[in-house]
């Protein structure tokens, strides 16, 4: 009924305007915290990629920013399993490699400490958690 209801946006360098434009901020979040450093330079990140979305496909009347809602209970304790095999598999790579350090050169050490660190920091993208609230004041503040 619609078919240019939704439309993929031309590579970057093109720019153009939409009336309204929705954006599902899931992928970036995600995105965000397995670049950055921290939690407040994950949300830098996202802030500017907000920017260069906007800037590639700029809203006329509106823009929506999709954040997940709270899930069903179901949903929770399903995220809860897997979240905590998650976490208690990568303590226990975290010991392996406190065990077995002395075969490991001190850069590949380093390299597996960070990719070990990597697989938990997308866990506090859980709703209620307090980054998740520090995401909803960094949305509001980029977006007034």
């Amino acid at each position: 009924q619609f078919p240019d209801a939704i439309q993929a946006l031309p590579k970057q360098g093109a720019h153009q305007e939409f009336d309204h434009v929705l954006i599902d901020l899931n992928q970036v979040i995600h995105i965000s915290l397995r670049r950055s450093r921290s939690e407040g330079h994950a949300l830098t990140i996202m802030m500017k990629e907000l920017d260069a979305c906007c800037a590639l496909a700029t809203p006329k009347m509106s823009l929506v920013l999709a954040v997940d809602g709270p899930p069903s209970a179901a949903k929770l304790a399903t995220q809860r399993r897997r979240r905590f095999s998650t976490f208690v598999r990568s303590e226990w790579k975290q010991e392996q490699l406190s065990r077995f350090r002395k075969s490991f050169s001190k850069q590949d050490e380093a390299k597996r400490r960070r990719r070990y660190a990597t697989e938990t920091k997308t866990l506090c993208i859980t709703p209620g958690t307090a980054f998740m609230q520090k995401a909803e004041n960094a949305l509001v503040y980029w977006a007034w």
